[in-house]
């Protein structure tokens, strides 16, 4: 039995399943729809969890599917949907695989809005579309298939543009075809005429009436020419936006919004309207008010720039000001004002109305604030309420009180910001710290433990932790806050500045450069077990800086004696371990190997590893020829960008594809049968040349070296880059099914249906 063949039912458990039960390596697990030429699914991953599976169901279609996944790729915006790879399965079919999104269509989830906040919602969701739009006609294009399904709008409204089957260039418009869904489609689309990027705004009107009134604004029986004179707008809509309706369903293209950009202008004025926006003169705020968090959050990156106006944004700087700040606009803009101009980061009055705040709480108050200060990070209400003697109840309620100085989670509460630690811990007694962090779940904490050795001076002890805890766990930040506690009661801690920062840019092979220089000799007698510990430390990462130099000089293939590494407790071994399998099974051509080892540094929030991560996704992706998702990448990485050398460098990279990372890929080409192929291949595209000749040179690399290596997924998948296309024969691609091919599958199917049935 073929499962590749949705005619041909899989047999489960006795039952017949009208769907497949793989697509290339993706584990279907139920479908999501069906269209002319098309089906889609939800599919489980093998480095993703769940995906959605667009799947060929037509004769000869492929080139459509590279066509839209060449649209897919071309642009970027965070309202459009995102491929993840291409692929063709053993028979031939062509697959898109993209990110699932979680959501419902414009319609259906307008009707879940009450009235009173419906219209203000769907202008909202239009709004976003309208920008997403402008991102094609910013390029000449169109989607050309705007309707309701096409629209998934997320649980928190944010709505994300999909389908892009249909989109095309305006000059590729007018053949006198019809494309598109005709109840959406204005006339000229109707009749094949060349188009305007009005189409797309005519089409978004009618979604927008749809999902306020739950009807079309015309009987789709009506010849499209007569629907304009019979038009039937929502009611109880302010008249601004009846008539801007009525120009953008007008039978004539040039009497409508004329892009995007143009029909979004006019929908944000009637949205102003609304929410009857005044400009108001900011009230004068109190001194004492000026000196806490605003929940403006701020990324790294945005940081940086808040520090470089001041000539302090150095990576010491912007770690410390991120932890003092909590991360808010309001108090990094005045702490780094001040520390310009004197050599401390508090402004007196920010010190004055901390410490009368502080005063003004009560002993519960003042305790839980203490407790959260001693262990730096968050904490659940049972820890709490156990270690200050609060009731649940108590708790809860003292919690407006102390709302200025708390986040809560639900993971438990965390202090908002960091300055007022040094304040908090003054405000109580040595003896109470001691009791405060006296309990069996602070203690099963790494941080708990170094605190709590702290305060009882087992210096070495605390180092040890300390130590150990920065060498297994992702906590840049949190890493940084217990290093200054530590320095500033004299515990061993050389190197560890060091290593945080190269943490903090991503740099594991830094990392790695400072651990095996390490002075863990000088410990030897005073402090033999910590001693022990960093001599181990430093031997890791002298062997894998001893892989990496090899793999260099003699080839990728040594860098496999690195694959026991990638689940080291070791957190910087297994990092490094990672990243050189993923660029080694980057130099084979087996993506989906290398992004599946890549995965598990996608897990966590840390900048250390989300910079990792996302400089291997990006030379994946560049590999792939995906550039809307290698630019995606870079714009995440970008937020987590905090030095001049990081952005600029990222700045050129959204221009020109990354096609090295660690290892100088250009200098390996004779070591790996798929560098090879496409050294070839871009050495000779950028010289040019005799193009037969270059193509059967280009053809004889290929045979030789790809279809041997490399498996079906991870040969289709090179498609998606147009370097690759002319080659598809040469790659061994199995040819897309052929309509009588398609007639006798049927045929078969049926047959073993029957039988089965009769069975």
């Amino acid at each position: 039995m073929n499962e590749s063949n949705l005619e041909n039912p899989a047999l489960f458990h006795g039952c017949l399943l009208s769907f497949p039960t793989t697509i290339g390596p993706y584990r279907i697990l139920s479908r999501l729809g069906k269209g002319g030429s098309s089906e889609v699914f939800i599919a489980q991953g093998p480095w993703i969890d769940k995906v959605a599976v667009k799947w060929q169901r037509a004769a000869q279609k492929r080139s459509r599917f590279l066509q839209e996944i060449d649209i897919i790729n071309r642009f970027s915006h965070k309202h459009l949907s995102r491929s993840i790879c291409f692929g063709i399965d053993k028979e031939g079919w062509a697959y898109i695989v993209m990110e699932l999104i979680e959501g419902k269509s414009a319609y259906r989830y307008a009707n879940g809005i009450s009235e009173s906040d419906k219209l203000k919602q769907v202008l909202n969701i239009c709004i976003s579309i309208c920008k997403t739009l402008q991102v094609f006609h910013d390029s000449g294009w169109i989607h050309g298939d705007l309707k309701s399904k096409n629209i998934l709008v997320k649980s928190n409204l944010t709505p994300i543009l999909i389908d892009f089957e249909l989109t095309r260039a305006l000059s590729k418009t007018g053949a006198g075809k019809f494309f598109g869904t005709r109840s959406y489609a204005p006339p000229e689309q109707h009749k094949g005429l060349p188009l305007s990027y009005s189409v797309d705004i005519y089409a978004l009107t009618v979604i927008m009436c749809r999902m306020l009134t739950k009807e079309h604004p015309f009987s789709k029986e009506l010849p499209p020419a007569d629907r304009f004179k019979n038009l039937v707008l929502p009611q109880n809509i302010p008249s601004k936006l009846k008539s801007i309706i009525t120009n953008a369903l007008s039978n004539d293209p040039t009497l409508r919004p004329q892009n995007g950009q143009d029909f979004g202008q006019m929908l944000t004025e009637v949205l102003d309207d609304l929410n009857n926006i005044n400009p108001v003169q900011p009230s004068i705020v109190e001194e004492n008010k000026l000196y806490w968090p605003t929940s403006e959050d701020l990324t790294l990156q945005d940081t940086f720039e808040g520090l470089e106006g001041y000539s302090l944004n150095s990576p010491n700087n912007i770690l410390t000001a991120f932890f003092l700040t909590g991360g808010d606009k309001n108090l990094l803009e005045r702490f780094s004002a001040h520390r310009h101009q004197n050599q401390d980061w508090f402004p007196e009055k920010a010190q004055f109305t901390w410490r009368r705040n502080i005063r003004s709480l009560s002993v519960k108050q003042r305790k839980t604030l203490v407790l959260l200060a001693l262990v730096g990070t968050t904490l659940s209400p049972q820890i709490i309420a156990q270690q200050v003697g609060y009731t649940r109840i108590e708790l809860q309620k003292d919690l407006r009180f102390m709302a200025q100085w708390i986040t809560v989670s639900d993971k438990g509460y965390t202090l908002r910001f960091g300055a007022v630690n040094n304040y908090l811990l003054q405000s109580v007694s040595e003896e109470e710290q001691k009791k405060l962090l006296d309990s069996p779940q602070i203690e099963r904490t790494p941080w708990g433990r170094i605190a709590q050795r702290i305060h009882a001076w087992d210096l070495e002890n605390a180092a040890l932790e300390y130590w150990q805890w920065l060498a297994s766990a992702p906590a840049t930040i949190l890493h940084w806050y217990f290093l200054h506690r530590l320095i500033g009661v004299g515990a061993f801690t050389a190197g560890a500045r060091e290593i945080i920062i190269a943490r903090l840019l991503g740099d594991w092979k830094t990392v790695h450069q400072i651990r095996s220089k390490l002075p863990f000799e000088k410990l030897s007698h005073s402090q033999p077990i910590l001693s022990m510990y960093l001599e181990e430390l430093s031997e890791r990462s002298s062997m894998l800086l001893e892989n990496y130099d090899m793999a260099i000089l003699g080839g990728p293939h040594r860098l496999q004696s690195l694959r026991k590494h990638c689940r080291s407790e070791d957190l910087d071994v297994q990092v490094g371990s990672r990243a050189l399998i993923s660029e080694y099974n980057l130099c084979q051509g087996r993506f989906q190997s290398a992004f599946l080892i890549l995965r598990p540094l996608s897990l966590h929030d840390d900048p250390y590893m989300l910079k990792v991560f996302l400089r291997q996704e990006t030379l994946l992706f560049s590999h792939l020829g995906q550039q809307a998702s290698a630019l995606n990448s870079l714009l995440k990485l970008e937020k987590l960008s905090c030095t001049e050398q990081e952005l600029n460098l990222i700045e050129h990279q959204k221009e020109h594809p990354i096609w090295e990372n660690t290892l100088p890929l250009r200098e390996l080409e004779s070591k790996t049968p798929y560098l090879k192929a496409w050294n070839a291949l871009r050495e000779h595209v950028e010289k040019g040349g005799n193009r037969r000749k270059i193509d059967r040179l280009i053809e004889g690399i290929i045979t030789q070296n790809i279809p041997s290596n490399l498996s079906l997924s991870d040969r289709s998948s090179l498609l998606v880059n147009k370097l690759w296309r002319p080659y598809e024969r040469a790659l061994a691609l199995p040819p897309s099914p052929t309509k009588s091919e398609i007639e006798e599958q049927k045929k078969s199917a049926n047959k073993k249906e029957q039988h089965i049935k009769n069975r």
